[in-house]
């Protein structure tokens, strides 16, 4: 077929395509084969209605498309941010513009109200592949804000998810939850569902859907729970669903920290608590007076699920005390933790109480 220089010229300065020079216009031209030519000079688009680089235009791998034209009309469709607008150099990535689902997925794209994270998306070879990809594009495509099209995002790109038989549930939730209790995906510390749909030990928990759902309805002791959620030691445990549903019925984000402290017995202070020179300004508990190396988990209490039930019903102000004290292997092992408990437990002056509280943990 024989060129027309002049009309690719005059394409080349309509929709401003650059080229290092005049020469190379001329050289590239003449390299053009019909398909590409044909495809070139056929454009009739306004220019202004493109937020891609015009430069796309003459990718050889879109040019030598057959529906060329419709795709450009399609990729004219898609509005873009400032700030993203590189990202639409997935437009024109060969495996995207080969993908079953291209139409589909630029309709989407279109439509978008968060168009990064459909674009996170469709540069995932694969993620363009899988079962979920249309029922994944399309939850993310409708996304309400920012938060929740990014988590969402993430989790259908992560392999772990995807591999797992919980990902159309895990997906579908989040994508129904107040953005106010998710958090940006590996954020530290992690205390969210959309980290817990890619975590492999909960993936591998038969309870996991469950454990879903509750971490996406509580806001006191979602850190604690999420903690437990995750760590193979208590997911395998027999104890396992009635430390879950404990931690649930937390009636305040105090009386869930006792609960988990008499689960877990951590080493340190909790990611998830932050005290002012180890005195928590809201209950004036003094964690000073707590020495770690003397307690043990809960478990090793002879009346364990007793007192995890207890300490939902103990003021907030003296409930870490109590917890500490449950936990304490010298009063575990006498004889006087009941009877101490239920003593201290009159006490209402916060002075005698502490006394008591240094008094029964004492091993003389």
């Amino acid at each position: 077929m024989k060129k027309d220089i002049s009309k690719v010229k005059a394409i080349i300065e309509k929709y401003n395509i650059v080229f290092k020079s005049d020469k190379d216009v001329v050289k590239w031209i003449n390299k053009l084969n019909d398909l590409e030519y044909t495809n070139l000079i056929s454009l009739d688009i306004n220019p202004n209605d493109m937020t891609f680089d015009k430069n796309y235009l003459i990718n050889k791998d879109l040019l030598n498309l057959e529906d060329y034209k419709t795709r450009i009309e399609a990729m004219s469709k898609i509005k873009c941010p400032q700030d993203c607008r590189h990202l639409l150099s997935l437009l024109i990535d060969r495996d995207f513009l080969n993908s079953k689902n291209y139409y589909l997925d630029m309709v989407l794209l279109a439509k978008a109200k968060h168009i990064r994270y459909c674009l996170w998306l469709i540069q995932e070879k694969t993620y363009q592949n899988n079962k979920h990809h249309i029922e994944d594009i399309n939850l993310v495509s409708k996304a309400e804000n920012a938060l929740v099209a990014q988590v969402l995002a993430e989790v259908a790109m992560n392999p772990l998810s995807l591999q797992s038989k919980y990902h159309r549930h895990d997906m579908n939730l989040i994508s129904k939850t107040n953005s106010k209790v998710l958090q940006p995906t590996y954020m530290f510390p992690a205390c969210s569902i959309n980290n817990l749909a890619i975590n492999k030990e909960s993936l591998q928990d038969p309870f996991h859907e469950e454990n879903m759902t509750i971490l996406a309805n509580n806001k006191k002791a979602k850190g604690y729970l999420y903690n437990i959620m995750t760590d193979p030691k208590f997911i395998y445990s027999k104890e396992y669903r009635r430390e879950i549903a404990r931690l649930n019925k937390a009636k305040t984000k105090s009386k869930a920290r006792a609960i988990y402290y008499f689960i877990t017995n951590p080493e340190r202070t909790s990611t998830f608590d932050h005290f002012d020179k180890m005195i928590d300004t809201e209950t004036g508990v003094d964690y000073s007076l707590f020495d770690r190396t003397k307690t043990t988990k809960g478990i090793n209490n002879p009346r364990y699920n007793f007192y995890l039930k207890l300490l939902n019903e103990i003021d907030d102000r003296y409930v870490m005390y109590i917890s500490y004290l449950l936990s304490n292997k010298n009063l575990i092992n006498s004889k006087y933790l009941d009877q101490d408990i239920k003593l201290i437990l009159t006490v209402l002056d916060k002075k005698i109480f502490v006394d008591l509280f240094k008094l029964m943990q004492n091993e003389n």
